[in-house]
């Protein structure tokens, strides 16, 4: 079996509340560019098989 993945990003602004807990000073915070953006870091993709090109 083949599959292929396509990861599509929203072009608006993201809510970011549901990780505004973590911070020190949510407000301002959320206001850096850290935060700013449509941005993804992905830590780890699973993959099962063989990874075709």
């Amino acid at each position: 079996k083949e599959h292929s993945v396509k990861i599509e990003i929203h072009p608006d602004q993201p809510d970011r509340s549901s990780v505004s807990f973590r911070l020190k000073d949510p407000a301002s915070e959320l206001k850096t560019p850290k935060y700013q953006g449509t941005k993804i870091r992905v830590g780890q993709i699973l993959l099962i098989g063989t990874l075709s090109q």
